[in-house]
């Protein structure tokens, strides 16, 4: 009975201890072998990536300019990571004036815009859950451009 009794109380101590050590490593991360006890990571407050908005599709503007991650009926793989990742580089090269952004953009027009003539490549910033809900983000323009030759 006094061994059920110290088994209880060391296994009680145990987990409490193990509990207050991963509140305590919240804040600094997770440390083998404690994890923290939080079921949900932490939602970053602010994300910023750029993507290109398409303005005039084979020779007609569009009635309201459509970002490229939504463009399904004019581009071929709207959702490519490797294009997300395209567009990250060439807004990022454009706004430190980098010398790469003429071959990012070349690269883009030919292998993901086959039937856009106009586009801007736009900066946006939204907070994960109000976007995932409601879309609203904030879009600021880097660069408008207009394909002349394919």
């Amino acid at each position: 009975m006094k061994a059920l009794q110290r088994t209880r109380f060391f296994l009680a101590l145990l987990l409490s201890g193990y509990f207050l050590i991963g509140i305590a490593t919240r804040a600094t991360g997770e440390i083998f072998p404690v994890w923290s006890w939080f079921l949900f990571a932490a939602v970053p407050q602010r994300q910023t990536h750029y993507s290109a908005l398409l303005l005039e599709v084979e020779g007609a503007n569009l009635s309201e300019p459509m970002l490229y991650q939504d463009g399904k009926d004019i581009i071929p793989s709207p959702n490519s990571p490797t294009a997300a990742v395209l567009l990250d580089r060439l807004g990022k090269a454009l706004e430190s004036k980098d010398a790469e952004a003429t071959t990012l953009r070349q690269t883009l027009e030919t292998n993901y815009l086959p039937r856009v003539k106009r586009y801007a490549i736009v900066k946006l910033s939204y907070r994960p859950l109000e976007y995932w809900r409601t879309r609203a983000h904030e879009r600021k323009e880097i660069a408008t451009f207009e394909v002349t030759t394919r």
